[in-house]
């Protein structure tokens, strides 16, 4: 439900409607979670798995659920969790987002 959540309002932040959203574009989503800057940048790192310094709709579902993990008090992983990786089947919940594993 989450990653439905976040991967639904992807669409309203690519306005140029290419299947990516830049930093720019996503700074004001990501600052309102109160996270320090070092924190946000880590999140984008660990989100931005093909490493291009933009995010598609499945990289900017995993920051959101990095972000709200965060928030909710958990630590931030060293390396994106492998229940992260693959975009879940439709309706279904990730769990472990915030395991501690390496990939």
């Amino acid at each position: 439900q989450a990653y439905a959540r976040h991967a639904g309002g992807f669409a309203g932040l690519d306005v140029d409607g290419d299947g990516y959203i830049s930093g720019r574009e996503a700074r004001p989503v990501l600052a309102r979670s109160g996270l320090p800057n070092a924190e946000l940048r880590k999140i984008w790192e660990l989100a931005d798995m093909t490493a291009d310094g933009r995010l598609d709709k499945h990289e900017f579902a995993i920051a959101m659920i990095l972000v709200a993990a965060r928030v909710q008090g958990a630590p931030l992983p060293d390396a994106l969790p492998p229940s992260l990786r693959v975009p879940p089947p439709a309706g279904t919940l990730v769990a472990g987002a915030c395991d501690r594993s390496a990939p």
